[in-house]
């Protein structure tokens, strides 16, 4: 706070000295040392001590699975090494899950289709720190069985047996589908639901939001426009297809509001606070030139977290997808990030069945 209150009153040298800080905390997370560097290199630049720039940046982009961390990568070119490496279920996992009551029955629902009841089973399956074969055969099972919670909680909790992330674990594929094919891409779709339920079909949180992409009943009943939705048939919006239905129809409507046109900065801020709030603080022409500035401008604390975590799963859906990330390079160089449809026809045709 204290170097962005510097920032903008033009200390650019006291701002360096408080990011550099955060940034060099002992106590400060992968995403806050990540941004306290990044904008210490920033604060740097602006203050034309440019010697200092490459090191701080250097420093952010250790932890590259962050935003700050990715556009420090970006910015210094570097080549984001990320783990899609994931165990083949095989036979032999099948042999160790057989050894758990937990295992037989999901193996036997699986086999039966019950993919949703198997997957319940395997969240109360604790393979401990030291079961590096069941760890394994739960993740192999959870990715050959399209299951995108359970592979979630579990490439946070193991690593493989070389120490390294399960990123194909933690940036899981679903194989849900809308009704009527993908329109938006895949990368930006599991980015939105990765942060708003974590692939729980039945998340619903506090204030009503429900399902993968976490719709308000009154966002759903005006973005269908055909069926209301009210508190007796809520249950309607945990059919994963239908949600995501729904809340990519309202994605494709708020990118093509004059407020957002195609920015995946504005997206992310509309879609968790609403269109009211983006307009409102849209309309402080001193951000307008900084988008960076804007997102730490942002009063919700919440928004600006979640703005952050969705764009980079989405970069990082992107990778894993074998896409270009072209809106990471425009945030790289100060620029607003725009959205560009990359899936083929081939890919919506193939999703739309």
């Amino acid at each position: 706070i204290a170097g962005l209150t510097s920032w903008r009153k033009g200390n650019f040298d006291a701002s360096a000295q408080y990011f550099e800080m955060t940034g060099s905390s002992p106590y400060a997370s992968g995403w806050t040392a990540s941004a306290g560097s990044y904008w210490a290199a920033r604060a740097h630049m602006r203050g034309r001590n440019f010697w200092q720039v490459t090191p701080w940046l250097k420093k952010a982009a250790k932890h590259y699975r962050t935003f700050y961390g990715l556009i420090a990568a970006r910015t210094l070119g570097n080549n984001i090494d990320l783990n899609w490496n994931a165990p083949q279920f095989g036979h032999n996992d099948r042999i160790i899950l057989r050894q758990h009551k937990a295992g037989w029955r999901a193996l036997a629902l699986a086999d039966l289709g019950e993919t949703d009841r198997a997957e319940n089973e395997l969240i109360h399956l604790n393979p401990g720190r030291r079961n590096v074969k069941l760890q394994e055969a739960l993740i192999a099972f959870a990715q050959s069985h399209h299951m995108p919670s359970l592979s979630l909680r579990l490439g946070h909790a193991y690593t493989d047996r070389d120490g390294d992330i399960y990123d194909a674990a933690l940036y899981p594929i679903m194989a849900w589908a809308p009704h009527n094919g993908y329109n938006i891409d895949r990368a930006l779709i599991h980015a939105f639901i990765r942060q708003e339920s974590r692939f729980d079909v039945k998340a619903q949180s506090h204030i009503g939001a429900t399902g993968l992409m976490q719709l308000m009943l009154r966002t759903a009943s005006y973005v269908d426009g055909r069926q209301t939705y009210r508190a007796h048939n809520r249950h309607l919006l945990q059919n994963p297809q239908t949600n995501i239905e729904i809340g990519q129809k309202y994605i494709e409507k708020l990118l093509a509001m004059s407020t957002i046109n195609g920015d995946l900065l504005s997206l992310a801020i509309a879609y968790n606070a609403g269109p009211g709030n983006l307009s409102k603080w849209k309309q402080n022409e001193e951000l307008a030139s900084d988008p960076l500035l804007f997102i730490e401008s942002i009063p919700l604390s919440e928004t600006r977290t979640f703005v952050e975590r969705v764009l980079s799963n989405f970069w990082i859906y992107r990778m894993r997808m074998g896409q270009n990330t072209p809106s990471l390079t425009d945030i790289a160089e100060d620029r607003w990030p725009l959205y560009r449809s990359q899936d083929d026809d081939t890919l919506r045709i193939a999703s739309a069945n």
